[in-house]
């Protein structure tokens, strides 16, 4: 779930701009520091416990109950055994769970406890089942535990942002960038690349679904963490704000990674790329990622048949004539007659499939059926286009 961040904007402010006793502090409104930040506030939302360091003041009851009145309602428990229950409790009994949450906050804490989940797993579909990569593992976590990561990563979230300190080039997991936007950046450097040069060539390297966590028990978050997504942002700003080589651009979705890179000649597109991975692969090494070297592949804009040789690690990278990156395939011609064939072949899924349930004298009612095409028909029909 992701709250607006307007709203944390809004209540976090006035939060940190109000000194002890209700008056607004001056230097407190232009920014948060060490120095100037209120050891406590009096905001008619908030339950006040002083922290041990003036860096943030307490969780405001607003915060929490925007975080816990967002909770998905048929959630299944962690290990507690508590759902959505904790949600009468908060109403009836608020300054528990604030004092609580506050109180994890003063000590700088997360509970050992709040880190245990129910693993249960999922098999990919149309996936083989003898494959143990291609199950997916969910954890079923405490929700006394989410709430409180759900602050805590808020916090950071308003932190990075109000800040400028993630990448212009990450549009996953933040709030005001998107997917189209992702593919229009994308689509703008290789467009780019093409008008450079006559005879240019463009090669885009996609890293599909991104790194994986080699050992999550010891290093990564769990599937279904509130926090993994920030925390995924601050490992791969490292890398978008790397300096490439010459005409070597990079932008990410979440952790689907892009390369973009043109040349006059192979060779130096062969170079530019490989010292791109070079690149990559120290910082992977660095924070213990692993690459998927068979979800890894290349794309080649150019008339020419041979393409560059690229290695991940002695292992040579795949060529593919259209590439899917974000629900979009874009093929070497950049003319889109792969994504048009791809979204024909979807279109008469969809068709057969409503046919199952709607006929010319049967089934749904028009009414539900211009809800169904509108809502979910449309939508996938027009995404991309």
């Amino acid at each position: 779930m992701n709250l607006p961040f307007s709203y944390f904007y809004e209540k976090y402010e006035d939060c940190a701009n109000h000194a002890p006793g209700g008056k607004k502090s001056p230097q407190n409104s232009s920014r948060h520091s060490r120095e100037n930040l209120p050891s406590s506030c009096n905001n008619n939302s908030a339950t006040c416990i002083s922290p041990n360091t003036p860096d943030d003041c307490p969780f405001t009851k607003g915060e929490a109950a925007t975080v816990i009145h967002h909770l998905f309602k048929g959630k299944a428990p962690g290990p507690d055994g508590i759902d959505n229950i904790i949600q009468q409790i908060f109403n009836k009994f608020p300054f528990l769970l604030m004092k609580l949450f506050t109180t994890f906050l003063k000590l700088a804490k997360f509970p050992n406890l709040f880190k245990v989940g129910n693993i249960v797993i999922f098999h990919k579909p149309s996936k083989s089942k003898t494959e143990a990569s291609f199950y997916r593992p969910i954890s079923m976590l405490p929700t006394i535990g989410k709430v409180l990561e759900k602050l805590l990563t808020q916090r950071l979230k308003f932190h990075l942002e109000k800040n400028n300190r993630l990448s212009n080039l990450q549009y996953g997991f933040r709030e005001r960038k998107s997917a189209e936007m992702a593919i229009t950046k994308l689509l703008g450097s290789i467009h780019k690349g093409k008008a450079s040069y006559d005879h240019n060539r463009n090669a885009i390297l996609n890293i599909c679904e991104g790194p994986e966590i080699r050992d999550q028990k010891k290093h990564g978050c769990p599937q279904g963490s509130c926090s993994g997504p920030a925390f995924w942002n601050l490992v791969a700003n490292e890398i978008l704000q790397e300096n490439w080589p010459i005409n070597t651009n990079i932008q990410a979705f979440a952790d689907d990674l892009v390369l973009v890179s043109h040349a006059r000649a192979r060779v130096q597109l062969e170079s530019q790329i490989n010292q791109s991975i070079a690149k990559f692969s120290t910082w992977a090494s660095k924070n213990q990622l692993q690459i998927s070297a068979d979800k890894t592949n290349y794309l080649l804009i150019n008339k020419l048949v041979r393409g560059p040789t690229i290695r991940w690690k002695g292992k040579r990278i795949k060529r593919v004539h259209a590439l899917h990156a974000l629900g979009v395939y874009i093929d070497e011609k950049v003319n889109w007659n792969t994504q048009l064939k791809a979204q024909s072949t979807k279109a008469t899924q969809l068709y057969k499939s409503l046919l199952k349930i709607a006929g010319k004298s049967w089934g749904i009612s028009l009414k539900h059926r211009r809800t169904l095409y509108k809502t979910v028909i449309e939508l996938v029909l027009a995404y991309g286009q």
